[in-house]
């Protein structure tokens, strides 16, 4: 599956909120789910294949189809999974959200706002207990899997630098920072304004794919012009210099590293810039980065490149067999699933959480 194409996420707004990158991996959740930002969060535990995923999906479709804002945030290592919804309305936010490894969440205010739901109360522990080494085996297959990813994209890492460190010297710092000035001239700054982390971006077994948000909920998408890394930089920097003039924006950090940025979005004009290639370029407006000082890639970049490129094919490759061992333990774990009682939970929830939203909940 295209998970770059726009149809699969529908209309919605999908961030991540996690990341595989050169430092293995990289969690946002602190940043998403803080308890003074919420009225309630609702934290799922449970195995693999106990229905996390698909309680988190039939909830958020439920007040999405009412006109609730949600927000979805998509698993960063399998996008056809859900780690969270956030849904708002009218000055109230609750959350729902996978609270197992690796993002592990426990209840941070437990009874006033935050509550725990095991999924595991549906399952049979006898038959688990008779597939325990196949369990084992899959559990361990997949720690070492990712493990040998993490390896390969740690590697990556020296070489993302020397690309960008080349692409810097190609633009020259003064030009650079002169076409962001052209960019930012005239929006408004807030001194009280800090840049809100919200990663679109991941790499997973389908390799990087980026979520089509900004294509959505942004008037106006700006797509500079030019090499991959030139791009990456120049973005970047934009949200480095609007950050310190307190202009309140939305920052995509890489999935690779928090270092580099995929996307701004500036909230107050609705403007969004992207790195990557926008799903209708079409549509977007190209920026004229500096003409290069001297000719970009150059030899030795593209040498970079090609190292590169083979290092994040094998991390991909060990993703996907992480992937594979982790829907062989679905498998095991929803063959031992009595969905009944979680059904009854997904309905139930959805009556309280509705008390919440619609009906002057007071804490």
């Amino acid at each position: 599956m295209n998970f770059n194409d726009s149809s699969y996420f529908s209309d919605k707004r999908c961030f991540f909120a996690a990341a595989n990158g050169y430092s293995g991996f990289r969690s946002y959740f602190h940043e998403f789910f803080r308890p003074d930002d919420y009225t309630r969060i609702f934290v799922l535990k449970g195995g693999p294949g106990t229905g996390k995923s698909r309680l988190l999906r039939s909830v958020g479709t439920v007040f999405e189809d009412s006109g609730c804002h949600v927000d979805w945030i998509f698993c960063s290592s399998d996008p056809a999974s859900l780690d969270g919804v956030i849904l708002m309305e009218g000055g109230r936010r609750v959350a729902l959200l996978d609270g197992t490894a690796p993002h592990e969440r426990d209840a941070v205010v437990p009874g006033a706002v935050d509550t725990l739901i095991n999924l595991g109360d549906g399952w049979d522990e006898e038959a688990l207990i008779l597939r325990r080494p196949d369990i084992l085996t899959l559990t361990k297959v997949k720690q070492a899997e990712y493990k040998k990813a993490y390896e390969y994209l740690h590697l990556c890492s020296d070489y993302d630098e020397k690309i960008k460190a080349e692409a810097v010297r190609s633009i020259g710092e003064a030009q650079l920072h002169a076409c962001i000035e052209t960019l930012l001239s005239g929006k408004k700054a807030n001194e009280n304004a800090t840049p809100i982390r919200r990663p679109i971006g991941a790499f997973c077994r389908f390799g990087y794919i980026t979520l089509p948000t900004y294509e959505h909920i942004a008037q106006t998408v700006l797509y500079p012009v030019g090499h991959a890394a030139l791009r990456s930089v120049f973005v970047h920097e934009l949200s480095r210099e609007a950050a310190k003039r307190g202009i309140a924006h939305l920052r995509s950090p890489s999935p690779f590293t928090d270092d580099a940025t995929d996307a701004v979005f500036f909230t107050d004009d609705h403007v969004a810039v992207v790195a990557y290639p926008p799903v209708d370029e079409a549509g977007a407006i190209p920026v004229e980065l500096p003409s290069s000082r001297t000719p970009f890639p150059d030899s030795a970049v593209t040498v970079c490149e090609e190292v590169q490129r083979e290092l994040l094919l094998k991390a991909e490759r060990s993703l996907s067999c992480a992937s594979e061992a982790h829907a062989s333990l679905e498998r095991i774990y929803t063959a031992a699933m009595n969905f009944e009682n979680n059904d009854r939970l997904i309905d139930t929830l959805i009556h309280r959480i509705k008390g919440i939203l619609y009906e002057g909940y007071r804490k």
